[in-house]
């Protein structure tokens, strides 16, 4: 499964802000080219160069120095998507700290297990102020003055030294630290010549949040090292106003979820003047969930282009996908990136001959996590035999193309987020008038599906308990896991084996 024309280049010193960001300061062109657009809910745009930004992640880098933030410490980003974002990621791995993005949709008791796990010594954030000095957390400014000169920045980074970690949840319902490694941008290399197949001249926006590896990674870091400019969107999720941001800074790439396109093809559907205005984008991606046969389709028949899947996880990011240049099969994720070893194992991890398993990598793939933080139960777990299991079952045609079929787990994707039945269900069943209760899927058409929380009683229904159950959600879960519809039934349907089950059929 792996094509021999790409091999990888680790270096044993290695700085991924440096080697994004700092390889064009000097460089006669690109350093005066835009490197960020940000743009707001109104379609304002703010922007920044190359030059300017190597400026002012050097100067927060001092700064955080004079903070006392050293190598190995942890520092919590909370804010919404901006150049701010990036500039604050880039300069606390500088100085070979340890960035942590996170969504500014989390609620206090959803940011306290980030924090009890992770324990960083200071919060770069805008909001929740009084709860994290409640924390104790040290509040970093976003405007720092210029430092003194004396204090040097570079500071000796290895290319397995830890860089970032994000939190993704768990089928346990409690959130997981995947610790990467600064080699983690060298090892999403393949997938910026083979999916996304960038050029200097690209304009590339994804409209989804940083602290997702998929927006901050492919969306934004991938491209700043490739000389490509970015789109970063702060406002509210809109797809008019993805539209209007395509046409008015001539989008080249498009990435987004499956949900959003299905979204973007009923906007196309109602004003055919819409696909007019799509016209500089010249590529499509897709990643975050399966991208079912009948949007690709859909989608090429209004716009006359094919969108590209890619395949990742936070733990790997993007190492499967459908290539431009090359044959694709609508339904299909694509094939293994050349560079990347893998291949479909069995319950005893070895590799399967019937074509159907679960897909593993190889431990030593320079994009693969350092471990999960702080929680050797579950990297022992994932990590067998030298190999990685992503907990993803497919099948393989004779051509080497991968078929979703499952994942292991639980987890259920919502417009790209990663969310853990469990995690919504405890909430819910805390309350002493809930039974029992189930997160499922819904499916409205070939184009949509939204989430369900079925709720069993152990009292009479009333209008109380039902604003009960939902004050509870409102207030401990964070909107994108917040399910679209409530339910109320005799009992959850369940398999033989006593397995919860989460499709509902129309």
């Amino acid at each position: 499964m792996k094509e021999d024309n790409f091999n990888f280049e680790i270096p044993k010193e290695f700085n991924l802000s440096k080697d994004c960001i700092e390889r064009w300061k000097n460089h006669k062109k690109i350093s005066k080219k835009i490197a960020i657009f940000e743009v707001n809910n109104n379609c304002e745009v703010k922007k920044i160069n190359y030059s300017q930004m190597s400026k002012r992640i050097s100067e927060y880098a001092k700064y955080l120095i004079n903070q006392n933030i050293e190598k190995g410490d942890r520092v919590l980003i909370r804010l919404d998507n901006s150049i701010n974002f990036i500039i604050s990621f880039l300069a606390i791995v500088r100085i070979g700290a340890i960035a942590i993005p996170s969504s500014i949709l989390l609620k206090p008791n959803e940011l306290d297990f980030i924090i009890n796990n992770s324990q960083p010594k200071a919060v770069i954030t805008e909001s929740l102020i009084s709860f994290f000095k409640k924390k104790g957390m040290t509040l970093l400014s976003l405007k720092c003055t210029k430092a003194d000169s004396h204090i040097n920045s570079d500071i000796l980074t290895l290319s397995d030294d830890p860089c970032y970690i994000t939190y993704t949840s768990g089928t346990t319902g409690k959130p997981k630290g995947v610790l990467h490694a600064h080699r983690s941008i060298l090892g999403r290399e393949p997938s910026t010549r083979y999916w996304l197949n960038l050029k200097k001249n690209d304009v590339v926006f994804n409209p989804g949040k940083l602290n997702w590896t998929y927006t901050l990674g492919a969306g934004c870091l991938d491209c700043l090292r490739f000389g490509s400019s970015v789109v970063i969107y702060s406002g509210q999720h809109n797809v008019q106003n993805y539209i209007k941001i395509i046409e008015r800074l001539k989008v080249t790439m498009f990435l987004s979820v499956p949900g959003v396109y299905r979204q973007m093809l009923r906007e196309i559907e109602a004003n055919k003047k819409n696909i007019k205005k799509l016209n500089s984008v010249n590529k499509y991606l897709s990643a975050g969930e399966h991208l079912k046969k009948e949007i690709i389709l859909s989608w090429k028949d209004k716009t006359n282009k094919f969108i590209y899947e890619g395949l990742g996880m936070s733990e790997i990011s993007y190492f499967i996908s459908n290539r431009p240049n090359k044959k694709l099969k609508p339904g299909s994720c694509g094939k293994i990136q050349p560079g990347h070893f893998g291949y479909l194992v069995d319950k005893n991890y070895k590799k399967v001959k019937n074509y159907q398993g679960e897909l593993a990598i190889k431990r030593d793939d320079p994009g693969l996590m350092l471990a999960y933080w702080n929680d050797k139960p579950s990297t022992n777990k994932k990590f067998k035999k030298n190999l990685f299991l992503t907990g993803d079952i497919f099948e393989i045609d004779k051509e080497g193309y991968l078929w979703f079929i499952s994942r292991k787990d639980e987890l259920i994707n919502v417009s790209g987020f990663r969310v853990s039945p469990k995690e919504v269900e405890d909430v819910v069943d805390s309350l002493e008038e809930v039974k029992e209760s189930a997160l499922c899927i819904k499916r409205i058409d070939n184009l949509k599906e939204i989430t369900v929380l079925k709720v069993n009683l152990n009292v009479k229904a009333s209008k109380r308990i039902l604003k009960k159950i939902n004050t509870k959600i409102d207030n401990n879960l964070a909107d994108y896991k917040k399910p679209k519809e409530l339910v109320l039934v005799n009992k959850i349907a369940k398999t033989a084996n006593g397995k919860i089950i989460r499709l509902i059929k129309s």
